[in-house]
Formats: structure tokens, sequence, C-alpha cells
């Protein structure tokens, strides 16, 4: 859904444009030259095992390569920030997931291509190069800033169950090698399953993109959505579990489907686990906001 009030009062917000909202389970709002379909945007009992949408009630699922929806709000923007979820399901081969271009509908040259594939994410921007290794079957959340001007790029990778991570430490810094060079400013974007061969799919959703303002992750176990992690979202991800079942069934209701982000641990479904990985990001918040340390306070255990 386009965030029209969002864009008139804050100007930096370019596009808004998760798979739910008002366009629920369609790529409608996609300006841009597009390949994916409304029948790639799917509920979560399309999709098997793993929830198809990392919040709301659709995500956008590629099968193949060429597979892609298109973003034209950029106007020449020399600083470009965006964030986005993709949900990397490979058993082989690799996927160009995310790509930003300096015309319209992917034209021009390319200054920024984030690929996954081999167990790692892969970020060219210029002449520059980095990994983050990330395993496949889980959601990750990814966040960059670009500035054409300065010939700089910096990005997250984040997920709250990478290696080494505690809960609310779920980001991973992004290593560059090489030089970035004279690159251009950003016309257009695309996100899905724009090149590259593989063998599985891509699911990708709640891409956000700004003039050079910072985005951050959505917050992980807020189930009704509200921005607060509490009690209440145990019973959103009860329903959202007792919905997926239901629309499995062959049943049609869709409105217990949480609004927010169910899945607490991020890994792929909303299930009972997701009962424990709350239960823990509520006591991290209580626990964070009465030891006395001033700044510490955290939001479904992640840093405010």
């Amino acid at each position: 859904m386009k965030s029209l009030s969002r864009n008139l009062l804050m100007g930096a917000i370019l596009a808004a444009l998760p798979m739910s909202g008002a366009l629920a389970c369609t790529v409608s709002q996609w300006t841009g030259a597009k390949t994916a379909v409304d029948a790639d945007a799917k509920l979560p009992a399309e999709v098997g095992t793993y929830n198809s949408r990392y919040s709301g009630s659709c995500g956008l699922v590629l099968g193949s390569s060429g597979d892609y929806v298109g973003d034209n709000h950029p106007a020449n923007d020399s600083t470009y920030n965006a964030r986005f979820y993709v949900f990397p399901e490979l058993s082989g081969g690799s996927a160009e997931v995310f790509g930003a271009y300096t015309a319209d509908d992917g034209g021009g040259s390319q200054p920024i291509s984030i690929s996954y594939g081999s167990g790692q994410f892969t970020f060219n921007v210029g002449g520059a190069s980095g990994n983050v290794a990330a395993a496949a079957g889980k959601w990750y959340s990814i966040e960059f800033a670009y500035d054409a001007a300065a010939d700089t790029f910096s990005a997250t990778v984040g997920n709250s169950t990478f290696s080494g991570s505690t809960v609310g430490v779920a980001l991973t810094n992004v290593s560059l090698s090489g030089t970035i060079g004279d690159v251009a400013a950003i016309e257009s974007a695309r996100l899905g399953w724009i090149a590259s061969a593989g063998t599985g799919r891509i699911i990708v959703d709640e891409f956000e993109s700004t003039r050079g303002v910072a985005i951050g992750r959505l917050r992980p176990g807020d189930a009704n959505g509200d921005a607060d992690c509490s009690v209440a979202d145990y019973n959103f991800v009860r329903d959202d579990i007792a919905a997926k079942l239901e629309l499995f069934f062959g049943g049609s209701n869709t409105t217990a489907l949480a609004a927010g982000q169910p899945d607490c641990n991020e890994g792929g479904q909303t299930d009972v686990a997701d009962y424990t990985c709350l239960a823990n990001r509520i006591g991290t918040d209580l626990n964070n906001q009465f030891d006395g340390i001033p700044g510490n306070e955290t939001e479904c255990a992640e840093a405010l």
C-alpha cells in the first residue's frame, strides 16, 4: 500500500510498499515495469509450511528468475535508503533480489545489486562488494544507505537467530571491499527474483525507501502491529496460527491473520515457538525498562 500521507508529511519518504493493506495481495501498488502478477502475492496457506509474508496478509512469492516488481518513485536521488524483507528458500544456485538503476524501469546503469546464493547475501555497489552469511529458510531484513555524491554505502542484514546473536542483537553490518568509485543517482528499483539461475523460491515483503532517512526494522513479535510487544500479542499469534490452518483446509476467512509481525523468531512460520520468543522479548523489555541504565530501553527486545 502506498503511504501517501507519509509522503506529504515527511517529504523524505519515497515508497512504502507492503503486500497487504488497501491493495492487499496484489502488485498494483508497484508502478514500475514488473513481471510479477497478482497471483504471486500469496496468503500463508498457499506456500505450505512457511509463512508467505513477514507482516500483514501476503508476501510476494517468486519461483523463477525474471519475476520481480518495479518502483519508479526515485527521481534522480543521489541519497537513497531502502529496507525490505526477504525469505531465501534456495537449495542451489543464486537469485538477485534487489537492484537500483539510473533510469526508470530498470534502465541505465545499475549502481546497486543485492543477491542471495550459497548461504550468503552478496552486495555489489560500484566496484565494491561484500558478503553476509545467512542460512536459507529464515526472514531477513536488509537496510542500506546510499550516497552517490559522497560515493558511500552502508548496509545491515537482520535476523534474530543469527549465530552468536542474543535477543535484541539482530543486525550484521555489511563490510565492503574495493572502491565504490563514481556512482550515479537512483531513478528506479526492482525487488524479487530479478536475475540469476537457482532452484527454489524467493519471498519478499515490506519494502520502503526514503531520501536519506534511516528506516529501521519492524518489531518482530508485534503481532497486532501497534509497535509494541505485550501480552495482547499472544492472542494475535494464536489467531494467526488458527487462521492459517483454516485457510490450509479450504477456508476463506483472512480477517484473523495478524496485521503485524507474528513470526517472532523470524524462523519462517508462526507456531508455538513464537509464544516462547514473545515471552522472552517482553521480559527483556521489562528488564531494560527498570534496570536503571539510561538509554537501555528496548521495544520487542530491539533497540529503540
